[in-house]
């Protein structure tokens, strides 16, 4: 795939200067707040079946969006398989991790240890005036008779965890913030970004993953292809990838989530490849008209003096891709015409009664 541009380090999350700190009891309330459901040991394969949301300060419908807080009960583990492979080979195996789903198409595989708790929720500014709501499909690779009643929806107003937009803009600066132009923008981890924390003096690698907020303009991603204003979009292992099409100038903000920032170390690194850019049509170069030089097209006709009558007339102005078109009308042999100056007659065609008029006349202007 050729790209007309590529930034390898477009944009840098600090764990810590670019957290947003959740504490722990506000932690459990998003807990509460959120849909939940526990998987037990298996693979389990997660996607929007239906529905959308729609921001509180936003004018558009909204697009099927939802965002996943995932975490291991009791210390287990787990594997994003959508994550792809570490430097050797292997899973990323974590105990906890934020993804998002973005459209219908995109889909989580979780490979479960033991038991993981399966949050979806959704983030904004109120809760009163946003809408919409999402139904999750869960299925269970090799158990066909796995199903899960209720249907697992994720609702606008019960299940949207509200945050601190103060705080949350305050984190928009640096190296996490850029602004991405009209056109068409692919982002990615860089291999060998890293992020761990520490707890209960244990260090714990976590799997490279960011959230990203996107926000202002106008812009849709490749999942969803809806045009909106505002988005979370996740990057999970170096093998996921975000696609934006961007139609009015957005921002993009890198964060990383955890309720305690003070011992996170590392740092995500995105490359950026633009893959193509807007259409400008008053960039576009115009076609020229083609110019006819009317001595040279008569000249180019092959006719017979003595035996021809030509008339050569603009007939008819066809317009053809800003090229105009003249027809040339080429009469042989014509016993009836119109005259005029615009198409003089060759007197050898005239009937007997026009050359004795045309005799007498000349005569005249003669004596005269």
């Amino acid at each position: 795939m050729a790209y007309l541009s590529i930034e390898p380090n477009f944009l840098t999350i600090n764990p810590k200067d670019n957290c947003y700190v959740i504490p722990t009891w506000q932690m459990e309330n998003l807990q509460n707040q959120a849909k939940s459901i526990t998987l037990n040991e298996g693979t389990y394969n997660i996607q929007i079946a239906d529905g959308y949301y729609s921001y509180a300060k936003a004018t558009t419908k909204g697009e099927p969006f939802v965002l996943l807080w995932i975490y291991g009960m009791n210390g287990s583990t787990f594997v994003n398989k959508t994550s792809g492979f570490d430097e050797n080979g292997k899973g990323f195996e974590t105990g906890a991790t934020w993804t998002t789903l973005n459209g219908k198409k995109d889909i989580l595989t979780l490979q479960v240890k033991e038991e993981v708790v399966l949050c979806g929720l959704f983030f904004d500014v109120n809760k009163e005036n946003n809408d919409g709501e999402v139904t999750l499909s869960i299925t269970k690779e090799n158990d066909p008779s796995f199903q899960v009643k209720p249907p697992f929806k994720v609702k606008s107003k019960e299940n949207c965890y509200v945050f601190n937009e103060k705080e949350l803009v305050g984190l928009r600066r640096g190296e996490n913030y850029k602004e991405l132009p009209p056109g068409t923008h692919l982002l990615q981890i860089t291999r060998g970004s890293d992020v761990s924390y520490w707890s209960e003096n244990q260090k714990f690698d976590l799997e490279p993953w960011a959230l990203l907020w996107v926000k202002d303009g106008k812009f849709s991603t490749e999942e969803t292809g809806v045009t909106v204003e505002e988005t979370w979009c996740s990057l999970n292992g170096y093998d996921d990838r975000v696609l934006i099409n961007v139609e009015e100038t957005t921002t993009l903000c890198g964060l990383f989530f955890d309720t305690y920032k003070e011992d996170n170390e590392g740092k995500i690194i995105l490359s950026k490849r633009v893959l193509k850019s807007p259409q400008n049509p008053s960039l576009q170069p115009r076609p020229i008209p083609v110019a006819i030089n009317f001595d040279d097209l008569w000249n180019t006709i092959p006719r017979n003096p003595q035996q021809d009558i030509i008339c050569v007339s603009p007939v008819r102005t066809v317009v053809r891709r800003e090229e105009e078109i003249i027809l040339i009308r080429k009469v042989r042999k014509v016993e009836e015409i119109e005259a005029s100056p615009a198409c003089p007659v060759n007197s050898t065609e005239m009937s007997p009664v026009e050359q004795d008029g045309q005799t007498k006349y000349t005569e005249k202007k003669n004596a005269e």
